[in-house]
């Protein structure tokens, strides 16, 4: 039986949905180029997809950047990078943890972007590797929170 992962365009949300018309061919019944182009077409229009939304996020939302302490480049190109490396994270989770590590490095220095984002490619939340980390469950949900209300208001306030 060949691989039947697809990523759902628009349904899935960022996650991966078994099955379905997108799937990948039957190794079987394509040869290995065939099936790696696929792979990467697949992930070539969910990266432009992604970029789109990250640029319709900050033309919506122009103050949000300055409000989070960052510049509108500076975003798009650490999520551009970080993008290549997990083609299923979302903007909105790279703004949370880059955010969140912003707040908490003063106090707690191994709490990194990368780590954060390193995290979620696991397949954890953000409370969960910050719990990894050494925070309790209270202090990560709360820290979690707080950056997630932070970053609601800077996108209100245009």
């Amino acid at each position: 039986m060949g691989r039947t992962t697809e990523v759902a365009a628009g349904r899935g949300n960022g996650r991966v949905v078994v099955g379905g018309p997108y799937s990948w061919p039957n190794p079987s019944e394509a040869s290995n180029n065939n099936s790696r182009s696929y792979e990467y077409a697949v992930q070539a229009r969910i990266r432009a997809e992604n970029e789109r939304h990250a640029d319709k996020e900050l033309r919506e939302h122009p103050d949000m950047p300055a409000r989070l302490n960052t510049t509108a480049d500076e975003l798009r190109e650490g999520y551009r990078e970080m993008h290549r490396y997990n083609i299923f994270l979302t903007f909105e989770q790279y703004v949370t943890a880059a955010h969140l590590a912003a707040v908490l490095i003063p106090t707690h220095p191994n709490i990194t972007r990368t780590g954060l984002l390193n995290g979620l490619a696991a397949g954890k939340s953000f409370e969960q590797t910050l719990r990894d980390r050494g925070f309790t469950r209270e202090e990560a949900k709360a820290a979690v929170q707080r950056v997630k209300q932070e970053i609601k208001e800077s996108r209100r306030r245009n």
